[in-house]
């Protein structure tokens, strides 16, 4: 780091971290206290940056460095993806697209260990059709858990079946905002720009596909046992929200995903989604006119405010990181564990992508699991890391990516946990009957994102999936990037 870039803090740089403490101490005394709240994690994150203000010896230096961070993470054009994903996810809830999942089900009749399945595949769909894994527990808990509950599945795994399926959207939807934001942190070094949306999910599949088909497996082995408590009562649960008409909500979503992977661009992909989306909705009466924008109250509500509004916690959180992270930067932190990383572990690619992936384990326990701050703070770490022995943008995004979806939503204090709790709670007036797990039996119940984990282990141990940067910035083997390193 050049010396005027450099900032000084007075006692030891090692001050520079005291606002990156001080959002993580936030963080996590809102998980100890079953809070969660994106508004005083930001809160947290900023209470930081104006304590850090004491320690650093300029501070219009100080204030400075934060606002270069967010300008040097390409801020606006997440910020701009955020928006339209935003429309997007919201034209899919509005929908009722949950409903035509649980139609679905009802028809083929399904019980026990083939509800959890079932329950699991749903709650997945949706998450890659919304992008959101907050959204997926709020909606289809309240009706995919007291239903499984009467039909005889086992209440511990059920839990472990929407949390997995939360997990499986967040970590392959393309409007999702760890997406987002692990492909917006890995800059290519052969070429400009950062790796693009499309390009990032499409080599992440592999790795979903394989975790998820695990994961049915032990849901479809460990799913059952439960008591079943009544027919009657799950059937008219059931057909209170089926609606088969929602299915057609999917022609949407596989247009999304073709133009992403296809390469036509996120914002392509996304606006063809909410034309078609629209459409489809109108045309079927899933969606009025009313629905994208009507005034309540004096205030203009539906689907395109509420789908930009829905989006500012994460953009909030994103530029807040950011900030923080610069800070660490300029005070030579960030540059430090790096260059530690690189004298002892890094000596490898494997060791690269190892450090990469512990480094992201641990943040996932400091931050309670909150997957946007993981991949907010560790994208820009691990590209360093991962630059070191030329690992391509695309590998780099996706351990980042997998590893923040995988312990943040089964460990005791998760973000995700409280959530569904919170929802759970709720339902027990009207189902008296429904069960909450604790949140310490949930720990190998989430099966998806557990597999994960070591699907994503496996795959450094064995170079699975490794590809390197070639000289235009494409995916090339180890070999065809010796060679051209060997020959520059």
């Amino acid at each position: 780091m050049s010396e005027d870039k450099k900032l000084e803090f007075f006692g030891h740089q090692i001050y520079s971290f005291v606002p990156f403490l001080i959002f993580i101490i936030f963080v996590a005394g809102l998980s100890l206290n079953n809070l969660f709240s994106m508004d005083a994690m930001i809160a947290g994150g900023v209470m930081g940056l104006i304590v850090g203000t004491f320690f650093a010896k300029d501070w219009i230096k100080y204030w400075d460095t934060a606002i270069m961070g967010i300008k040097d993470s390409a801020a606006g054009m997440v910020i701009l993806i955020f928006f339209v994903a935003g429309i997007f996810g919201k034209v899919m809830g509005a929908s009722g697209l949950a409903d035509g999942f649980v139609w679905l089900g009802y028809t083929i009749n399904l019980t026990g260990a083939s509800f959890v399945v079932f329950t699991f595949i749903a709650s997945g769909a949706f998450g890659v059709s919304t992008g959101t894994s907050v959204g997926t527990i709020v909606t289809l808990t309240p009706v995919l858990y007291p239903a499984g509950i009467i039909l005889g599945a086992n209440p511990i795994f059920l839990t472990g079946a929407i949390l997995s399926g939360a997990a499986l959207g967040d970590n392959l939807a393309p409007v999702s905002d760890t997406t987002i934001l692990s492909a917006s942190s890995q800059p290519f070094s052969q070429k400009d720009g950062n790796a693009d949306i499309g390009g990032v999910v499409r080599s992440r599949f592999k790795y979903s596909i394989i975790a998820s088909a695990i994961a049915i497996i032990l849901f479809a082995m460990f799913g059952g046992g439960g008591e079943l408590i009544g027919g009657e009562q799950a059937a008219g649960l059931l057909a209170s929200h089926s609606n088969p008409r929602a299915l057609f909500m999917l022609v949407p979503i596989i247009f999304v995903i073709y133009f992403a992977v296809s390469g036509r661009g996120i914002f392509t992909a996304l606006i063809a989604g909410i034309f078609s989306g629209s459409i489809i909705g109108l045309l079927t009466g899933l969606l009025s006119f009313s629905d994208f924008l009507r005034v309540e109250n004096g205030n203009p509500v539906g689907i395109i405010p509420g789908g930009i509004s829905g989006m500012y916690g994460a953009m909030l959180i994103f530029v807040t990181v950011m900030a923080l992270l610069g800070i660490l930067d300029a005070g030579g932190i960030v540059g430090a564990f790096i260059a530690w990383s690189k004298e002892h572990l890094a000596k490898t690619a494997r060791g690269s992508e190892l450090t990469m992936m512990i480094f992201t384990t641990i943040w996932n326990f400091l931050t309670a699991g909150v997957t946007t701050n993981v991949v907010a703070i560790c994208g820009p770490i691990n590209s360093e890391i991962g630059q070191i022995h030329g690992i391509h943008p695309y590998r780099r995004a996706n351990i980042t990516d997998a590893i923040a979806n995988t312990f943040s939503y089964f460990m005791p204090w998760s973000a995700f946990i409280l959530i569904f709790n919170g929802v759970a709670g709720g339902l027990l007036e009207t189902y008296p009957f429904v069960t909450i797990p604790t949140p310490s039996s949930l720990f190998f119940a989430a099966f998806y994102p557990l597999v994960l984990w070591l699907v994503i282990l496996v795959s450094i141990l064995t170079g699975f999936g490794r590809k390197y940067e070639g000289t235009g910035g494409e995916a090339v083997s180890k070999e065809i990037y010796n060679s051209v390193t060997k020959a520059g």
